[in-house]
């Protein structure tokens, strides 16, 4: 039985002990006493506390779970502290293929390979194995081909609470038409990339989709039948898919990570 006075400071250390976030009903399970709610109510607590007295940390909600961060006043020497670190970078068609099935998901090879109109096998198989993307299924449509969708570290990733967290296509449309300049496209932060999760450096770039074309957005609305009518030539990509490569985010600062 835990004291009362206790509560809080119990949830700190799991929370600080857990290498990935935990979730207020994980928090719950190993303390029998406590309820969901009333571990959300002990992490607004201990907020509170390091608030007052002028931490540098929080309590954050990302992926479905809590951890915690860095305020990003100190961002700057934890990043010049880590700066012999090793950045690795998603790959331009490995941000390419993971937009398309963050937001077509379930999505099958055919229709990633559609919409890029180049093949994603040895994509596909990288990011299964960054666990940035998990098998969902299979279609009905013939042959049953696998259906993707994306994983846990994904979100992790993106600094994402959840799926919906991205914007929505309606959003990305209106954000397109409201894009000042000769070009038709404008760039979509996702989330607040400034707060370091302690032990660690938030990966840089990490932004699954910076600039979208309408066109590219009309692309994920295909529907599954005309994706498995479409042949895909892995020499003569088409140029919608060069238009959505031309158009994610690729550093030339960075070492970049090859997926294809």
């Amino acid at each position: 039985m835990i004291k009362d006075e206790n509560i809080n400071c119990t949830v700190e250390a799991l929370i600080l002990a857990s290498p990935q976030p935990v979730s207020a009903k994980k928090l719950s399970e190993v303390i029998s006493e406590l309820s969901p709610a009333r571990v959300r109510e002990a992490i607004g607590d201990l907020n509170n506390v390091y608030l007052g007295c002028g931490s540098s940390f929080r309590i954050r909600e990302i992926a479905g779970g809590y951890q915690f961060h860095i305020l990003p006043d100190f961002e700057v020497p934890i990043k010049k502290m880590l700066s012999r670190q090793r950045t690795v970078r998603l790959s331009r068609p490995a941000l390419e293929t993971l937009a398309i099935i963050a937001y077509k998901q379930p999505a099958a090879k055919t229709a990633i390979e559609h919409i890029r109109g180049v093949s994603c096998d040895g994509v596909l198989h990288n990011l299964m194995e960054r666990k940035l993307i998990a098998i969902a299924g299979r279609s009905d449509a013939p042959g049953r081909p696998l259906l993707y969708k994306t994983d846990g570290e994904f979100l992790k990733y993106f600094g994402l609470n959840r799926i919906s967290d991205l914007p929505r296509m309606e959003e990305i449309e209106e954000m397109i038409r409201q894009a000042d300049g000769p070009s038709d496209q404008t760039s979509l932060p996702l989330a607040d990339q400034s707060d370091l999760p302690i032990g660690e450096a938030q990966p840089e770039g990490a932004d699954i989709i910076d600039t979208v074309s309408t066109d590219a957005i009309k692309s994920f609305e295909m529907s599954d039948e005309e994706a498995g009518q479409t042949h895909v030539s892995s020499s003569d990509p088409d140029p919608e898919a060069e238009s959505l490569a031309a158009e994610l985010t690729d550093s030339d600062n960075e070492e970049t990570v090859s997926e294809e």
